[in-house]
């Protein structure tokens, strides 16, 4: 920013020029690109916790509950605001493993089951473990969720630095360390968020997940449309709380098996965006990392071995 720009905005404002701090509340602040160098502090940190326990003979499940309420702990707040480069996950997750299977994070040793298979729910035969991959993108989602449903300041800010006048996301950061992450999360969002029409203001035509499980854009699937320059809103197809589509549009939503007049619009409302994997249609990050994380199979003998009767020491695998 040039120095009459920022004198100006201090005068506005009575605010006074300082300097970013170093860390808030334990996490590094910085400005520009999250880089691997910065966030292995905290690395290092699941590292040493995990060693101060090397040695003391623990029980499998006894590592299950460190690993699990522990050490996984320590990088949510961080993870909660930044996105995780792949190379940091794959060393965190190699510490939790080692940990896991030997008592020592710097153990490398054969592993009886393969990792993906521990980290699974205990109803799919896993240890109810959660990957950080899944935890970073779910946390992630969190702030897209509000980036899209502005409530409060820190949304508004944001929409209105990183949506161009044509409606389009930055694809720069502009020296945000968080826009990253917020923009990587969006189409996760979108996928799993449905709309109660209103005036349809708020709801993209081509791009929102509006009359149907797939948005428009997703159904046609065609690379060689101009997307960028597509901008219409729903609200361009409502006249008097009534629809009136286009004859071109008509035809696209048939050939979709889409009947838009039997989606009912609230008029005079606000539109509202839906959670759809919540039945009250609530946003939540257990239920972000539900919707995301691979399922798999059920296995019918898990609810044996998570039997209250059975002493967790026994319970693990058997």
């Amino acid at each position: 920013m040039i120095n009459t720009k920022k004198q100006r905005v201090k005068a506005i404002l009575g605010f006074d020029e300082g300097c970013l701090l170093k860390t808030y509340l334990g996490i590094p602040l910085v400005q520009g690109r999250v880089t691997w160098t910065l966030l292995r502090l905290l690395v290092d940190k699941i590292k040493r916790r995990a060693s101060g326990w090397a040695g003391s003979m623990l029980s499998l499940q006894g590592r299950v509950v460190l690993v699990r309420s522990v050490l996984s702990s320590i990088s949510i707040y961080s993870m909660g605001i930044y996105k995780w480069p792949a190379s940091l996950i794959k060393e965190g997750e190699r510490i939790l493993c080692n940990f896991f299977w030997f008592g020592e994070p710097n153990s490398r040793k054969a592993c009886v089951v393969a990792w993906d298979k521990v980290y699974k729910p205990y109803k799919e035969g896993g240890a109810n473990l959660q990957r950080l991959k899944a935890i970073n993108q779910s946390l992630m989602m969190k702030l897209s969720w509000n980036f899209l449903n502005p409530t409060d300041g820190w949304s508004e800010f944001m929409r209105a630095k990183f949506i161009s006048k044509l409606g389009n996301f930055s694809r720069i950061t502009k020296g945000s360390s968080i826009w990253a992450g917020v923009r990587g999360a969006i189409e996760d969002v979108r996928a799993h968020s449905g709309w109660v029409i209103g005036d349809g203001a708020s709801i993209d035509l081509w791009r929102d997940h509006w009359c149907s499980l797939l948005s428009p854009k997703d159904w046609i699937n065609d690379d060689h449309i101009p997307w960028n320059d597509l901008h219409a809103k729903v609200s361009s197809i409502i006249v008097e709380g009534r629809w009136f589509t286009p004859v071109n549009l008509q035809l696209l939503f048939q050939r979709l098996g889409v009947n838009i007049h039997s989606i009912k619009i609230n008029k005079n409302k606000a539109d509202r965006r839906l959670w759809i994997p919540d039945l009250m249609g609530k946003f939540s990050v257990k239920g972000a990392f539900e919707a995301i994380h691979n399922k798999g199979q059920l296995v019918w003998w898990a609810s044996f071995l998570s039997d209250k009767a059975i002493h967790p020491r026994f319970s693990m695998w058997g």
